[in-house]
Order: C-alpha cells, then structure tokens, then sequence
C-alpha cells in the first residue's frame, strides 16, 4: 500500500458510517417540505396582505384625525371671538358706581352735528 492509501484508511477508522436512508424516503421528504414551504409562502402572503390593510386604514384615520383637529381649532377660534364679542371690552360703559349701588344712568343729551341742526331749525321756526 502507498502511503497516501494508508493514511486514508486510517482517518476513515475515526469517521463513523451512517445508514444511507433509500432515495424514497428522501423524495417523500423532499414533498413534505416542499408543502410545508408553500404553507408558510400562502400564510406569509395573508399576513402581508393583513399587514398592508391595517396600515392602509392607519393612514386614512390619520388624515381623518387631522382633519377633525383642524376643524377643532377653527371651531374653538371662532368660540374664542363670540365670546370675546359677548363678554370683551364694551364700547359703551356704564360707570362702575351705578352698577354697584344699582342706580340708572342720568340720559345725557347727544352733542355733536344733529343737536347743533335741531337748535338753528328751532330758532329759525321761532322767528317766523
């Protein structure tokens, strides 16, 4: 024997032989694994399409809430400017002593072009 042959059959005395199952078994494996994959591919795409539908109904919730947000802030806006209107800075007051001892405001008489006007009609008819 060669050298190289003996070495051979002494690194194949540590290698341990393990039974060769038949081809048949082998093929029938291979069908069974072969299902199993298209199982998991059929559940992969559920879960996909699963996944794209709730992200999809995400997106249109979120549009909506940002819709109703903006719409929030116009609605409280214009709250913010009837109030103001109703309880803000009036242009005609009244004195604060006559809202606290609950007394009525004396009419003062208007000035201005219209009383003028009524003072020179009322001369002018007198002289006549």
């Amino acid at each position: 024997m060669s050298p190289s042959q003996e070495s051979c059959d002494e690194q194949s005395k540590n290698f341990t032989v393990i039974p060769v199952e038949p081809i048949n078994n082998w093929a029938q494996k291979c069908g069974e694994l072969q299902k199993e994959n298209e199982e998991l591919r059929l559940g992969y795409v559920e879960y996909k399409c699963q996944a794209n539908y709730w992200q999809a109904q995400f997106e249109r919730l979120s549009t909506k809430f940002k819709e109703l947000e903006h719409q929030l802030a116009k609605i409280t806006e214009e709250l913010r400017k009837r109030e103001y209107q109703l309880f803000g800075r009036k242009s005609e007051k009244s004195s604060a002593e006559n809202k606290q001892t609950g007394e009525r405001e004396e009419q003062r008489r208007s000035r201005g072009h219209l009383q003028v006007m009524r003072n020179v009609a009322t001369k002018s008819y007198l002289k006549l």
